[in-house]
């Protein structure tokens, strides 16, 4: 991305429905946007792929390229890619390795992580992926400054209620701000009770409005999953999805001068798609 793109979109998150990407990318259902795996020998062709489909490019690395000892020789790998492939920008996980440090250690650590992405999101749009109760989130979010999104993972692996829902998103939320958190949604059986239509439509029913949602599954989706995502707007509807989409464009510093023209293709799309479903 270019300089001046990736100024005009800082600390912009992906918006819309997009998903990780594995082995395969299907084209049903549209996505706006595919993560590709950096570390993939075959990214290249994927993220031709992504293209033919019309949809945004970003890349992304597992967690072990992100664990204390590894994240600063991924972190310069993937900006690497994100330049030389054209792509929107990064989502780096920094999981494994992390509550296991000492809180001092942990928060020096998540303090370099953050400044070193504070530094790319000059040059490309970078959001950063994690668990619900990954420790010290508040110092990672304030050494990365308002050009990085987060991406908080409810899946619904430890908990099953809106409740607990609501209090991971409010908690990423209080620290990066709520304009800046997409959400990461499961596409696969992440518990006995999303195995059915009517059990994963009562997840994707308590998973908090969002400007976006990424979903993890690098395999096919169930077919009942995929149905479900064909017809899923991240913000509740079609309006809802557009108000989120505004709020992330406003509530960034880059974003103010934004809002009219926003507002007038808002307005433009709505009424696009109230006159085709008549």
């Amino acid at each position: 991305m270019a300089e001046l793109e990736a100024i005009a979109a800082h600390g912009l998150p992906p918006l819309g429905l997009g998903r990780f990407v594995g082995g395969t990318i299907d084209a049903s259902p549209h996505f706006a946007f595919y993560v590709v795996n950096a570390w993939r020998s075959d990214r290249d062709e994927q993220a031709a792929r992504v293209r033919a489909l019309g949809a945004e490019l970003w890349l992304y690395g597992g967690p072990e390229h992100w664990t204390p000892a590894t994240w600063r020789a991924s972190r310069e790998r993937i900006a690497g890619e994100v330049r030389r492939m054209g792509a929107a920008g990064y989502i780096a996980d920094p999981e494994n390795g992390w509550p296991q440090l000492a809180r001092a250690e942990r928060r020096r650590e998540l303090t370099a992580l953050g400044e070193a992405m504070r530094d790319d999101a000059l040059s490309m749009r970078v959001g950063v992926s994690f668990f619900p109760g990954m420790p010290d989130l508040a110092t990672l979010a304030g050494a990365a400054g308002d050009g990085v999104f987060a991406n908080v993972q409810v899946y619904g692996l430890h908990a099953f209620t809106a409740e607990a829902f609501s209090g991971w998103v409010e908690r990423a939320r209080d620290a990066f701000g709520p304009a800046r958190v997409s959400i990461a949604i499961a596409g696969w059986p992440a518990r006995s009770e999303m195995s059915t239509p009517e059990g994963y439509a009562r997840y994707l029913a308590m998973v908090p409005d969002a400007p976006s949602n990424i979903v993890w599954n690098l395999g096919p989706l169930p077919a009942h999953m995929r149905d479900a995502l064909s017809r899923r707007e991240v913000g509740g509807n079609i309006v809802g999805t557009a108000a989120w989409g505004a709020l992330a464009l406003v509530g960034r510093p880059a974003g103010v001068a934004e809002l009219v023209l926003l507002v007038l293709v808002v307005a433009l799309v709505v009424f696009a798609v109230r006159r085709a479903r008549g």
